[in-house]
């Protein structure tokens, strides 16, 4: 895996278009700090459905159970990336929404439990940007949930969004072939380009954007033959250039908001001289303290697919000095092999990092 790692430092080889920067803004100047994602950003969704489902429905389980060190909700030992950018903007952790906008069968979004506030938390873990077998909102439902608020979106608050780690597991898990993988990815791609449009539309003029993380790193796969780590790990590069296609494409006109792209492949990257144990779940060594909190100092996952809160940290750190501007503005798009040749990645490809775009006004 550390050939898997090394594989991100390298050179892009792909055409570049360099924008312009969007103006610094820090991250205490936002309004509010709005939601939307998967179980990296659920500020406790996931686990309040699968509460109330289990009644109708027993034998769901809790996702994020306390007793195990799980911190209120949160797929990790304390408050994510999401939670410390809210923190920051509005004083409090993001807030679950849970039950409303929740779509059922037959019966459209429940509107009752309307939630109110700034730091509102839309995400539910097991998310995806195209919605597959799981039972929670996808990407456009949670825009609908948000959507269906009353009055527009705040053009002053902040927009994070966070998908592509369950998509990209459906691809893997299922064995898709490369032309199949490219395609589906293709499609996420769009997807998400297409509902921060949305977005965009409703009033949003600051939103923060999250690429592909690499699945070939999680602990899940650690006992996995190198060849489906491998492949893991080069899907999640062909929808993190993907994505910035599709994005490029997106802001190329008549985009009023600012977008910033938070390159998760070089951050997972930047990990590498920390000695942190990508291997070992934290949560499979380390018992919750009297407190009920799990000291996981030292691991990059708490459990077998997620960050530890120390590592929810360090993307927090990233991310604000993205949006402070301490990061230097590059790229917007590049052009996508079709399927992205591993060889490539091998031979020394670069992942872009942190970057910024101010779209055309």
């Amino acid at each position: 895996m550390a050939d898997l790692r090394r594989f991100f430092g390298g050179a892009l080889a792909a055409a570049l278009l360099v924008a312009a920067p969007a103006a610094a803004k820090p991250v205490t100047d936002y309004t509010g700090l709005y939601v939307f994602g998967d179980s990296l950003v659920d500020a406790g969704n996931a686990r309040a459905a699968a509460r109330a489902f289990d009644v109708f429905l027993p034998g769901i389980g809790d996702p994020a159970p306390a007793e195990r060190g799980y911190y209120r909700g949160r797929f990790s030992n304390g408050h994510t990336y999401a939670d410390l950018l809210s923190l920051e903007a509005t004083g409090r952790p993001s807030a679950r929404v849970f039950p409303y906008g929740y779509p059922l069968p037959f019966f459209g979004q429940i509107r009752f439990g309307r939630p109110d506030g700034n730091a509102l938390n839309f995400a539910y873990g097991g998310a995806q940007a195209i919605r597959g077998d799981e039972r929670v909102p996808a990407f456009k439902a949670q825009v609908d949930a948000y959507r269906s608020l009353p009055g527009g979106a705040d053009p002053d608050a902040l927009y994070l969004v966070t998908f592509g780690g369950n998509d990209l597991f459906q691809a893997v898990n299922d064995g898709y072939s490369p032309e199949e993988t490219s395609g589906y990815l293709g499609r996420v791609a769009d997807r998400i380009a297409d509902q921060i449009g949305r977005l965009e539309a409703m009033g949003a003029r600051h939103i923060l954007v999250t690429g592909a993380p690499d699945v070939g790193l999680v602990p899940r796969y650690a006992g996995s033959p190198p060849e489906l780590r491998e492949a893991a790990s080069r899907a999640s590069l062909e929808l993190d250039l993907l994505m910035r296609a599709a994005l490029g494409g997106l802001t190329a006109g008549g985009f009023a908001a600012d977008l910033d792209y938070f390159s998760f492949l070089e951050f997972g990257a930047s990990l590498g001289g920390l000695g942190l144990d990508f291997d070992t779940p934290c949560l499979s060594v380390v018992a919750p303290g009297p407190d009920g909190r799990v000291d996981c100092a030292g691991f990059a996952f708490f459990d077998e697919l997620h960050p530890t809160a120390e590592v929810h940290a360090l993307i927090y750190e990233r991310m604000r000095a993205l949006l402070i501007g301490d990061e230097a503005p590059r790229l917007a798009s590049a052009e996508v092999p079709e399927p992205v040749p591993f060889a490539l990645i091998g031979g020394g490809l670069v992942v872009l990092g942190l970057t910024r775009r101010r779209a055309a006004s």
